[in-house]
């Protein structure tokens, strides 16, 4: 599939879904041989699962694999150790407080060779 097809399809299948509002409360952690992270928990509507299911269906062969489930999420920080992770994660437990936002664009993320998570093409919703 060549990148202009694939980005006509995606606008397709995001046309059926209106901008709407998130809110980021609470932590979570992830704790795995590759990673500790801290991270606020999103709340919606339940259109972020929905968003996912609808790109997932249209889109099956550019599924990730991977062991973990997709957790929708907003990354706060990396830990060296457990610990220090989960030091953090009871000094901002009582100070979180949520942010809202709207939500009206859709990015898609690659996976770098540096282990980061690159932008490559960001397109709107409705």
């Amino acid at each position: 599939m060549n990148g202009c097809s694939s980005a006509r399809r995606s606008k397709r299948a995001l046309r059926a879904f209106a901008s709407f509002d998130i809110f980021l409360r609470g932590l979570g952690v992830f704790v795995t041989d590759e990673a500790l992270v801290l991270w606020l928990r999103p709340d919606d509507d339940g259109t972020l699962a929905r968003l996912h299911r609808r790109l997932n269906t249209r889109f099956p062969d550019y599924v990730p694999a991977g062991r973990f489930a997709h957790v929708p999420h907003m990354t706060l920080a990396f830990f060296e150790t457990e610990a220090a992770l989960r030091a953090a994660e009871a000094a901002l437990a009582e100070q979180v407080t949520p942010l809202r936002f709207r939500a009206d664009t859709v990015s898609y993320v690659v996976l770098g060779d540096d282990g980061r998570w690159h932008e490559r093409d960001r397109l709107p919703l409705g």
